[in-house]
């Protein structure tokens, strides 16, 4: 692997860099931020979704239920250079199964590595049209579908797409208290004493303390974002950020998000720690989101290296049989 690996194009992308973290020392926000974008996760899984909400009354509802695949070009060593998706580092796909009015759409992201001379490419199916369509809306602060409108789609894991809206600065690192382990709510049995009333069970949380990095995200002048500010809290060990703060154009603390982190055993010899779940809390409307994938009975989580054929990454491919 090139040793003279860097950032380029103000820091939102990535030369000679491939299957390893690219900053083991980061020197500045960006570079830990792109640890925490291109940090191993398997090469390739598929994911069944749900995502609940507990309302300021403490009533527990469903929201979505997707099927969500993803590959990790970047880790995939194999992938010849003449693939169209050799320079991607990120690739997911996704199918609603409810609710009832979004069942059957589906939608695709795919991540350059140089996101400062390429763009996310994006596309949505919306099976009342019949018609595949480009999706740029598809980052940034536009609500995520899968989530009810209480989050954005460049919240997904803390934070994924384009950096190019913030300025980064790197403030640090301390140790602290992190959401880790959490095997009890990572993989729930059943929804059963998941929720309390305006938050998840503490009981089912488990913290440990672990040296994080901490990266501040102020809105640039002139660009447009619902968050005016974001910390975020990456583990040193693994590059996953853990946790953010968000803030307002008001500069008031509107919400705090938690990754729920465990070790995932199912990666074959390499292993992988991950991000199995999510908490947003609201702290505007005293909402609190939660997503986890489905329990084992109903399909579970699955980690696996073999990729799905490049062809089934064509954006026609999104109103085929074979996603359903």
């Amino acid at each position: 692997m090139p040793q003279n690996r860097k950032s380029l194009a103000g820091g939102e992308g990535l030369k000679d860099a491939r299957a390893c973290i690219p900053f083991p020392i980061p020197k500045n926000g960006h570079e830990v931020m792109w640890n925490h974008l291109t940090h191993y996760q398997g090469k390739a899984r598929f994911s069944r979704i749900y995502t609940d909400l507990v309302d300021a009354a403490g009533s527990a509802y469903a929201v979505s239920q997707i099927d969500f695949w993803e590959q990790e070009p970047y880790w995939q060593e194999d992938r010849p250079a003449s693939s169209p998706y050799y320079n991607m580092y990120w690739m997911c796909k996704w199918l609603f199964k409810s609710p009832a009015r979004k069942a059957g759409e589906a939608g695709e992201a795919i991540d350059p590595i140089n996101i400062g001379e390429q763009e996310r490419k994006a596309y949505l199916y919306l099976p009342g049209q019949r018609r595949i369509k480009l999706a740029p809306q598809v980052a940034f602060d536009t609500p995520s579908s899968d989530g009810n409108g209480n989050w954005t789609y460049d919240e997904t894991w803390m934070f994924n797409g384009s950096l190019e809206r913030y300025d980064w600065k790197l403030i640090g690192k301390k140790e602290m208290y992190v959401p880790y382990n959490c095997y009890k709510l990572a993989y729930p049995i059943d929804d059963k004493g998941i929720f309390t009333k305006n938050h998840v069970n503490p009981d089912m949380l488990r913290f440990e303390l672990h040296r994080v990095w901490i990266v501040e995200a102020t809105l640039k002048p002139g660009a447009r974002h619902i968050y005016k500010k974001r910390v975020f809290y990456i583990d040193e060990d693994s590059w996953t950020a853990i946790w953010q703060d968000i803030y307002d154009n008001a500069d008031k603390l509107y919400k705090v998000d938690y990754n729920v982190t465990c070790q995932n055993y199912e990666t074959g010899d390499l292993g992988a720690f991950f991000a199995e779940a999510f908490i947003v809390y609201n702290l505007n409307n005293g909402a609190c989101l939660f997503g986890y994938p489905a329990f084992k009975s109903n399909g579970g989580y699955h980690i696996h290296d073999v990729k799905r054929p490049e062809s089934e990454w064509a954006p026609d491919q999104l109103m085929t049989a074979n996603i359903r």
